[in-house]
């Protein structure tokens, strides 16, 4: 039987072979920190690791001893995101480390708050600028609010408030016309125990209705020099302002006028020109926006000064001649003619010298010669010129020298119903002539047998099969059976 002394020394051996297990640290609560007041629902917990540990238990409170709405998790590692929204108030949490067998002692609790969040603004727009003047209102919504409060002022310190208005839901339409200029408001959350704070400030800025421009049409041609100019009446206004001028800038307006009516006739005549011009509203104190800017021409009849055949020549033995002239008023087409009815002549776009096909018979020519554009037809003004002999100006020279040959440009040059091609050969020979469009096709063709001299034929604008070719620019060729040729270009005016 072991003495008692031995039994001693047995226990005490126990005891200093088996090393005690240390005990789980507690951790510490990092976020969100203690106090903390924040909006976000959603909040993300941390903590410090705590050694050993292989999970750690989360508790979550609305009160210190954790028995109201007391929320419980656990988490793998030193952190915890939430995964449905929390409301507002106040909460307290804590957490503590945990093995298989053991766990640490809880941490001290952290107080945090969630606050309301304050509503976004989301129309008017900021720094807007509107012409409704019962303008719709809206924000964003808060969680946990039931209602919402406006506030609409014409100052940023809200202390002459235009509309106050609670509860409302996260809309609202002013019932009532708010006045014109620069106005302020915000909004809060309203819940069954609190109030969020206000939101930013918004500016906006309500301005009256630019009128619409009726008349004179935008990009119009006019040929009246005291036209009307009218415009809706967006509002009942007193007066509105009118500004035209010759450039649209504005700076030095042809006029600047306040008139009480949607109308206005200028007493005095307009140059001929061309003008912009834009109404706005006339109101003491209000602001007001410009209507778009319009523009029109004013036109006057053209006046033809002079016409000199060439330099004024008093003969020529050429077939075209140029139409020197001096015009008023901005042409925009003009007529030239051997009749005073200006028979079988077209309207072309208009040149300060156009050629101008003779008549192949020698004797005096008279030119008839007027232009126009939108706004009418100038007078008639003439000039002449004798043309020598037939042979001389269809040759161009004075004599035919052997082995010419000449096409002529075809006459009239434009032509409608039907225009003579003529040509002067040396000898006889035989004449191929063809009619080509723009795309190298051959429309019509003839062929002529005939001795040293002047030839014509008169094409009727047909092609070989009789039908009529349209309108465009066709190229006459005339070749000898030795291969020479020559081409003139032709217009043909339906």
């Amino acid at each position: 039987m072991p003495s008692r002394y031995s039994m001693y020394l047995l226990s005490f051996a126990l005891l200093i072979s088996v090393p005690a297990l240390p005990q789980l640290l507690p951790v510490t609560l990092l976020r969100p920190p203690a106090d903390a007041q924040i909006t976000l629902r959603t909040p993300d917990f941390d903590w410090s690791d705590s050694p050993q540990a292989l999970f750690y238990v989360w508790q979550l409170g609305q009160d210190t001893t954790f028995t109201v709405d007391t929320q419980s998790d656990t988490s793998d590692s030193s952190r915890l995101i939430l995964a449905q929204p929390l409301r507002m108030g106040i909460y307290y949490w804590r957490v503590r480390a945990h093995t298989d067998s053991d766990s640490s002692l809880w941490s001290p609790a952290a107080k945090f708050t969630i606050l309301f969040t304050a509503p976004t603004l989301l129309y008017p727009f900021q720094n807007g600028e509107l012409t409704e003047r019962f303008p719709a209102f809206d924000w964003s919504d808060v969680f946990s609010a039931i209602s919402y409060q406006l506030q609409l002022a014409g100052d940023t310190s809200f202390t002459n408030l235009l509309q106050d208005e609670s509860p409302i839901e996260s809309a609202w339409s002013a019932g009532s016309e708010l006045p014109l200029g620069v106005l302020y408001w915000r909004v809060r959350a309203i819940s069954s125990v609190d109030s969020s704070p206000w939101s930013q400030v918004g500016q906006f800025e309500i301005m009256a209705p630019a009128p619409v421009l009726f008349k004179p049409v935008n990009f119009g041609i006019i040929s009246d020099a005291t036209p009307v100019f009218d415009w809706s009446e967006p509002l009942a206004v007193r007066s509105y302002d009118l500004e035209i001028d010759t450039v649209q800038t504005f700076i030095t307006p042809v006029q600047h006028i306040v008139v009480d009516s949607s109308t206005f006739t200028p007493e005095t005549a307009l140059q001929a020109d061309t003008y912009y011009w834009r109404v706005r509203i006339h109101s003491d104190g209000d602001t007001c926006t410009w209507s778009a800017i319009w523009r029109f021409t004013v036109l006057a009849p053209p006046q033809v000064l002079w016409l000199r055949i060439n330099q004024g020549d008093s003969t020529t033995s050429a077939g075209i001649v140029h139409l020197n002239n001096a015009t008023g008023n901005q042409p925009v087409y003009y007529k030239a003619s051997e009749h005073a009815d200006f028979a079988n002549a077209f309207w072309l776009p208009y040149s300060e010298a156009p050629e101008f096909v003779l008549s192949p018979d020698p004797g005096s020519k008279i030119i008839y010669f007027k232009a126009k554009n939108g706004a009418g037809e100038s007078e008639a003004v003439t000039d002449s010129i004798l043309r020598t002999s037939t042979s001389a100006t269809r040759s161009h020279q004075t004599a035919l020298m052997p082995g010419d040959f000449l096409l002529q440009s075809p006459y009239p040059n434009p032509f409608n119903a039907a225009a003579t091609i003529s040509w002067r050969q040396a000898w006889t020979n035989i004449v191929y002539v063809q009619v080509i469009d723009v795309l190298g096709s051959i429309r019509r063709q003839w062929q002529r047998d005939g001795g040293a001299g002047y030839h014509e034929l008169l094409w009727d604008g047909r092609d070989e099969n009789g039908v009529l070719l349209p309108s465009g620019c066709y190229w006459i060729r005339a070749r000898l059976s030795g291969g020479e040729e020559q081409r003139q270009k032709m217009l043909l005016l339906r």
